[in-house]
């Protein structure tokens, strides 16, 4: 009799350290492919707050965002440049919005179309 309870004891402590393994193999963190940094913040202010946005302090977190992933060795979200031309559209640096969507379209080929369309728009 004491066999079988001893038996059932191992079989449960077995089946509770298992369980722990998952739980603590789920809970583990994997590294993620991109840096987003203030990337969505600074496109919900773009569009969402019109009157109280600041498109200069915007690029500065941008361009910070942008050394960051550099020491961190990630690649930057895909229309992370493209907004970033966009903000240097609106503060008057064609020259810069121009390089970026160039960036863009070299990082992602798939927004090829897109990005050609506007640097069109940018020439006139």
């Amino acid at each position: 009799m004491n066999e079988i309870r001893g038996s059932n004891v191992i079989r449960v402590l077995v089946f509770a350290l298992a369980l722990v393994a998952v739980f603590l193999a789920g809970c583990s963190t994997t590294k993620t492919l991109y840096y987003w940094g203030n990337y969505e913040e600074s496109v919900y202010k773009a569009y969402s707050l019109k009157g109280g946005y600041s498109s200069q302090e915007e690029l500065k977190k941008m361009e910070e965002d942008r050394e960051k992933a550099l020491s961190k060795e990630l690649s930057l979200p895909p229309g992370w440049h493209t907004h970033l031309a966009y903000l240097y559209y609106h503060s008057g640096d064609l020259g810069r919005a121009r390089r970026e969507l160039e960036t863009e379209k070299e990082r992602f080929p798939e927004s090829e179309l897109f990005i050609n369309r506007l640097l069109e728009r940018l020439k006139q």
